[in-house]
């Protein structure tokens, strides 16, 4: 997003309608700058198929993520620590214990968010993708958990789904509703 502010705030410094005001000119190059860099997001995101047979077997797991309700999710900390919010609990469990006790103890993390929402944060790091019947509570989760990543998936998920350009300030409204109380 960084580029695409740079990209928007030249254009608003030289293009003369967008110094004349118009919001949708703005609205418009914001979007084409979003698309890109979904673009850029779906090229880094491919090899998430081979992740998710990872996901399925528990074989060689080393972390046990505990939500706030339900059993305990089998996953890996390389993979957990792509996520701003994994990494910092990994971090946090790493300084209290230093090393593990055993090499063949997991890792057990704690998570105060309910256990369904738990499992679809872990299963889209694993694979990548958003499934669309979960794409707005995984905004608002994203949104809880500031991953910037997921809340562009979920953003990504809900504009091919729908024909109009204003899901993304649909669900932005969502998360700041939920944010909100």
């Amino acid at each position: 997003f960084e580029v695409a502010g740079a990209a928007m705030r030249s254009a608003i410094e030289h293009h003369p309608i967008m110094m004349a005001g118009s919001t949708f000119a703005l609205v418009s190059l914001w979007h084409l700058c979003f698309r890109a860099h979904i673009e850029r997001l779906k090229r880094a995101t491919a090899m998430g198929q081979p992740l998710g047979e990872l996901l399925e077997d528990e074989r060689f797991a080393d972390v046990n993520v505990q939500a706030r309700d339900g059993p305990p999710i089998a996953a890996h900390a390389c993979v957990l620590s792509t996520s701003p919010y994994f990494a910092s609990l990994l971090q946090l469990q790493q300084l209290a214990a230093d090393r593990r006790p055993s090499a063949e103890a997991r890792l057990e993390l704690r998570s105060d968010e309910g256990h369904a929402d738990v499992k679809r944060y872990v299963e889209w790091l694993y694979l990548g993708v958003v499934n669309e019947q979960h794409a707005e509570q995984l905004f608002v989760l994203a949104d809880r958990l500031t991953d910037a990543r997921l809340q562009v998936a979920c953003s990504q998920q809900q504009m091919a789904v729908r024909s109009d350009q204003s899901a993304w300030f649909q669900l932005v409204a969502v998360a700041g509703a939920a944010a909100a109380g």
